[in-house]
């Protein structure tokens, strides 16, 4: 738009010492004005993805060279003022497909589903990659390399931000190198706002859509991730494993045919040592319609529920059960060996 601007204003420019006598008609009709009528086409070209109405407005202005620039700038000045006066609110939401409103909450759901691409979206490539990249960038985290190097390490893991480059982070925050431990708290710093922004736009959808159980699932599991990782302060990590609840119960009650939550709301109540209410939820969740993953997980958290209890017997007698379901935690699966080949 200014290059546009710039070349109006070199022309009204030129018009205006050409009226004036300062320059002659056949310098203007013969040079001048075919030159400033090319970069006027160039400006044009650039504006518009439709090249005929480019070279129309070139062809207008070489054929008639005075009378078609005014003719120009006149056709542009009315079709602002024209759109101006009939400009109204009503009539831009009435160009949108479903209104102003479907469309506010259409930007709000991309916005969402870009955040979770951009913290979600490549975990699994990720977890591929990351037992490789990350055990060199410890060593050269830990070890002897400069401080450039060590710095640009944090970068990298600042990138992968899961929870073994998270530990690698914590780790660094007790070097003795102060830029070291500035950058990776830093670094940790932002890992724990990008998941903070992802809450922040679910729950704006949640406000404009509060009926959607997909979203309710979605912050749950922000949630839980979050308190996960270690990032949060201890005195907010059982406010967010309540929220998380919370999400996830409501997205049950909205869609009960999501059976795999309830795995999710038998860890919460592990992590928050309620170990009654496990084992009610727990039993009542093994006659829903679970996946072989996900009853493994659920006879393993009430494995963990009689280990803190200390009945050691069913402990054994869970993990058994659990090991009839194949699943993909290495965690889960020694502890199942484990306690299968004590008992």
């Amino acid at each position: 738009m200014k290059y546009l601007l710039s070349i109006a204003v070199l022309k009204i420019t030129i018009i205006f010492f050409w009226l004036s006598g300062a320059i002659s008609s056949w310098v203007f009709a013969l040079l001048l004005n075919p030159l400033t009528g090319y970069f006027l086409f160039r400006a044009v070209k650039k504006m518009s993805k439709n090249e005929l109405y480019s070279v129309a407005i070139l062809a207008f202005d070489l054929c008639i060279p005075f009378a078609g620039f005014i003719g120009l700038v006149i056709f542009y000045l009315c079709g602002y003022v024209f759109r101006y006066i009939n400009y109204s609110e009503e009539d831009e939401e009435y160009l949108l497909p479903m209104g102003a409103k479907s469309y506010q909450n259409f930007e709000l759901e991309k916005k969402v589903l870009l955040q979770s691409e951009m913290n979600y979206g490549e975990a699994d490539s990720i977890e591929l990659f990351s037992f490789f990249e990350v055990e060199p960038l410890e060593e050269t985290l830990m070890g002897s390399a400069e401080t450039q190097q060590k710095i640009s390490a944090i970068d990298q893991l600042s990138r992968i931000g899961d929870r073994k480059a998270i530990t690698i982070l914590k780790k660094a925050l007790k070097l003795k190198e102060y830029e070291v431990r500035y950058f990776a708290n830093s670094a940790l710093e932002e890992i724990e706002k990008d998941h903070l922004r992802q809450i922040k736009l679910l729950s704006e959808s949640i406000s404009e859509q509060p009926d959607e159980a997909s979203t309710y699932k979605e912050r749950g599991d922000a949630y839980l991730e979050l308190y996960r990782l270690g990032l949060l302060d201890k005195s907010i990590e059982k406010t967010f494993l309540e929220k998380a609840l919370m999400d996830f119960m409501t997205s049950l009650s909205l869609s009960p045919q999501q059976s795999f939550l309830y795995t999710r709301i038998v860890e919460i109540n592990l992590l928050q040592d309620k170990l009654d209410e496990l084992i009610r939820l727990a039993d009542f969740a093994l006659k829903a319609d679970l996946s072989k993953e996900d009853k493994a997980k659920i006879y393993f958290y009430k494995a963990e529920a009689c280990f803190k209890r200390g009945q050691y017997d069913q402990v054994v007698k869970f993990c058994q059960r659990s090991g009839e379901y194949k699943t993909q935690y290495d965690l889960i699966n020694c502890s199942i060996e484990w306690w299968t080949y004590a008992g």
